[in-house]
């Protein structure tokens, strides 16, 4: 089994510690190592440097060498702009079918999610490799311990033996309301946008249902290895659509199974997953650099080597840094993105992103 990871994101929802320069795949956030590294890391010990592969923007290719140099460089794919996880991902496979890797099964996992089982996870993905089927696609699925909007879900559909259901269909981010009930039927588990194939079964996916994506990619695979490796890559990959997996291929596949996992799964994609993710117990603060509390609750304070003191403060995310300071109620930080709008709007791109 191959280990794609995918590590081209801006990480806008995570500003300002995520930066255009240096998003969130490359920051510290959960421990001493960066949310890339951890992703390595986690299923370094069960699968080999060499098959690991990792999709980036070739802004984050030297970076990613610098924080990888376990992983061989020419593993490093490189994309010249970004088009979302459909066109990564195909990038990915075409780069393994040139290697000899057509048949191989792949696992396709974002570079910024948290799992604190990281043996199971391991075990998880060699059990499900056996379960890969002849033009099948499959999913890993988190089961849902809050009603959480900010995620898509899953909902399962046959029993198909062996701890592996049918896919009856993706769902987008619901409401609370729908969430609510999502949490209390047992059929509808988090979307962790971890997915199991083989290199061939994805390409064949990408043909049918987006023709398009297919064509570009073919150009740059006829390329590969060649003097006009650069102009083809460039020329074509800026055509591709900005389309994800989810909805470009998954959502409209049949063929598609899930197993549920209990991995202690989290996306880190804003500050309030952040601040979940961390949260031992209801209520609890959670903080990093030098923080001094009174009676203040429910906070995330994200600082460095400035104090930051709070007073009788309750569910707010503080996030402190060199040259920004964001403080916003935690259930307002999916809204993040809406200032980045607001500091490009007043040409503070360069000085703030």
């Amino acid at each position: 089994m191959k280990i794609m990871i995918l590590a081209g994101g801006r990480g806008t929802r995570l500003w300002p510690i995520s930066r255009e320069t240096k998003p969130k795949q490359f920051q510290k956030f959960l421990s001493a190592k960066t949310l890339l590294q951890e992703a390595f890391l986690r299923l370094r010990p069960a699968f080999p440097a060499k098959d690991f592969f990792v999709v980036t923007h070739r802004d984050y290719a030297a970076e990613t060498q610098r924080q990888l140099p376990q992983i061989p460089k020419k593993n490093i794919i490189i994309e010249p702009v970004g088009r979302n996880t459909a066109a990564a991902i195909g990038l990915g496979a075409i780069h393994l079918v040139k290697r000899g890797f057509g048949n191989e099964a792949i696992t396709v996992l974002p570079a910024d999610h948290h799992i604190a089982d990281a043996k199971k996870f391991a075990d998880m993905l060699k059990w499900g490799e056996k379960k890969i089927r002849k033009d099948w696609l499959g999913a890993i699925a988190a089961n849902p311990t809050y009603p959480e909007t900010g995620y898509g879900y899953i909902k399962l559909g046959k029993n198909l033996g062996d701890g592996v259901f049918r896919v009856e269909k993706f769902i987008e981010k619901p409401d609370l309301e729908t969430a609510q009930k999502f949490l209390a039927s047992w059929d509808y588990l988090w979307n962790t946008g971890i997915f199991l194939w083989r290199t061939n079964t994805i390409l064949a996916k990408i043909k049918k249902h987006l023709p398009q994506h297919h064509k570009y990619l073919s150009e740059i695979s006829r390329a590969l290895g060649t003097k006009d490796e650069a102009e083809a890559l460039a020329k074509n990959y800026s055509q591709i659509k900005d389309i994800s997996i989810d909805y470009g291929i998954m959502e409209k596949e049949k063929n598609i199974f899930v197993i549920p996992a209990d991995l202690g799964w989290s996306d880190i994609g804003s500050w309030l997953h952040l601040k979940k993710s961390l949260q031992k117990s209801a209520n609890e603060n959670v903080t990093r650099g030098r923080c001094l509390n009174i009676n203040s609750r429910d906070s995330l304070i994200f600082g460095g080597q400035r104090l930051i003191a709070t007073v009788g403060v309750d569910n707010l995310i503080v996030v402190d840094t060199d040259d920004a300071l964001l403080i916003c109620s935690a259930d307002e930080s999916q809204k993040i993105k809406e200032l980045i709008k607001k500091l490009k709007e007043r040409n503070e791109t360069q000085k703030y992103l």
